[in-house]
């Protein structure tokens, strides 16, 4: 056995969380994000796709089927129907492809790259928002002003979590590092 890399993961019915050991040549280029539910192991594997194709096309629209199963890296995976969506600019969900793996039961989302998992705007979107806000004093017009403080007070009380009470110039650096380690900066839970 080669190294292995540390994921985190939460139990989301009980609200317990872990950490599991996984084999880094499993992992490829595209980022993969492990959400362990009660029913097995969901992946989600982030994609470079043009939501305007798939809101176009809808259920038709030709998804990249992944090579191996991210789990336990067997070469059939399954078609296991859409996931409905939403995200910024667009009134109806989008659906999302599923695959499974036949052989460990693994479930893997299509996402679009550029979002961070349960949102609905555009990372770009929500950096621009904490950056005005941080830089200026104001928040975007464009965006609610709820909205975008909810992503600015989650990221602060995980910044003061994470590396204590910064200053507010290190704010954004702060926002790029957990970025960069696969940690949701905006998100509520810590």
């Amino acid at each position: 056995m080669g190294l292995l890399v540390r994921a985190h993961f939460f139990i989301l019915k009980g609200g317990k969380s872990g950490e599991v050991l996984a084999d880094p040549t499993a992992l490829s280029q595209s980022t993969r994000i492990w959400d362990r539910s009660s029913k097995g192991v969901q992946m989600i594997s982030c994609v470079s796709v043009k939501l305007k194709q798939i809101f176009k096309k809808g259920k038709k629209y030709s998804w990249p089927r992944p090579e191996l199963c991210l789990r336990c890296r067997g070469h059939q995976l399954w078609g296991h129907g859409y996931v409905a969506s939403y995200f910024d600019g667009f009134a109806q969900p989008l659906y999302l492809k599923r695959y499974r793996c036949p052989a460990c039961g693994c479930v893997i989302k299509m996402k679009p790259a550029g979002y961070l998992k349960r949102f609905q705007a555009p990372l770009d979107t929500i950096r621009s928002s904490i950056r005005c806000r941080l830089q200026r004093g104001c928040w975007l017009s464009a965006l609610s002003r709820s909205r975008q403080n909810h992503w600015f007070k989650a990221l602060l009380r995980k910044v003061k979590a994470f590396f204590g009470d910064p200053a507010a110039d290190h704010v954004l650096h702060a926002f790029e590092l957990m970025l960069a380690r696969g940690l949701n900066p905006v998100s509520r839970s810590i």
